[in-house]
């Protein structure tokens, strides 16, 4: 999955404003300006303090209006970006995807989609909030190349069998604050389980491996559940360092049991080539006779 979002960074439309940020008044605007002052002076010529007055009030109300569009700039600046500082974010979380992916570490695989999956919305909202002051091409290339990455990375998650709910994340959380020394395992038996997953999808018995290997997870589920909360609140519980290092010895042998599992199912794999390689060695002995 080659998937990235920095390319472009949006800009902004710049012919309006000046080289400190702040927008410039158009001919338009002074032309307008100068005339009505100028028929303000023919009008009230005979009434010098009203017209002084009046001058006034048009100055109020025109600095008025400049600081309104000044303050309203930089408020589209901070906008944009902030727009591309959460690009460059989503961008890295991309790369670790790619990583983790071909490392096969699904679990933290998993933890990183959760974080970036919002994010990518979060992207696309304020993509829309700034529209008009981001150039037509590469709003829509931001916007094609952010659905991409969604689409793939829910795409790889499904295949993956792999979830992004709080409860995954929560059980690694606790194993780091309570059982650390079950941690490696954990994640080898996670990143088994999700390989195993899909050499079954493979194999003509499929349902059966199915349901016999759920059943296993479920129990290994339990188990770790309840060492979790031994580990927790150990004086809360009977026998608690008994039934904690008959726990630990459970889920270590599962996760070698599951070893064992993953390289029978790559044996059957290798069927075709046992076959092949003992023909082929059957015609060389017999070339050399």
């Amino acid at each position: 999955m080659n998937h990235h979002l920095h390319q472009k960074s949006p800009n902004e439309r710049t012919s309006q404003y000046s080289s400190d940020g702040h927008r410039k008044p158009t001919r338009l605007q002074l032309a307008a300006v100068t005339a009505i002052t100028l028929a303000i002076v023919y009008l009230f010529e005979d009434h010098l303090v009203l017209l002084v007055a009046v001058i006034a009030l048009i100055t109020i109300i025109y600095f008025g209006i400049t600081y309104y569009q000044i303050q309203k700039q930089k408020s589209i600046s901070l906008q944009l970006q902030t727009l591309k500082d959460h690009i460059r974010q989503a961008d890295r979380a991309t790369v670790l995807l790619e990583d983790y992916l071909e490392e096969q570490d699904y679990p933290k695989y998993a933890q990183v989609a959760q974080r970036l999956l919002p994010q990518l919305q979060k992207i696309t909202t304020e993509s829309d909030e700034v529209k008009k002051h981001i150039e037509a091409s590469v709003y829509d290339r931001l916007i094609n190349k952010l659905q991409e990455i969604e689409e793939g990375v829910r795409e790889q998650l499904n295949l993956l069998h792999l979830s992004t709910s709080e409860s995954n994340l929560d059980i690694v959380q606790r194993l780091i604050a309570y059982a650390p020394e079950l941690l490696i395992s954990f994640q080898n038996i996670q990143r088994d389980h999700l390989i195993i997953l899909t050499k079954i999808e493979q194999a003509p018995n499929r349902a059966e491996l199915l349901a016999l290997h759920d059943i296993n997870m479920e129990r290994f589920q339990d188990i770790l559940e309840g060492y979790l909360k031994i580990k927790a609140n150990p004086k809360n519980y009977y026998d608690s360092e008994q039934r904690l290092a008959q726990a630990k010895n459970v889920i270590e042998q599962f996760d070698l049991d599951l070893d064992e599992t993953l390289r029978r199912l790559n044996e059957n794999d290798l069927s075709d080539f046992e076959i092949s390689l003992r023909m082929m060695m059957n015609n060389d002995d017999k070339d050399f006779l």
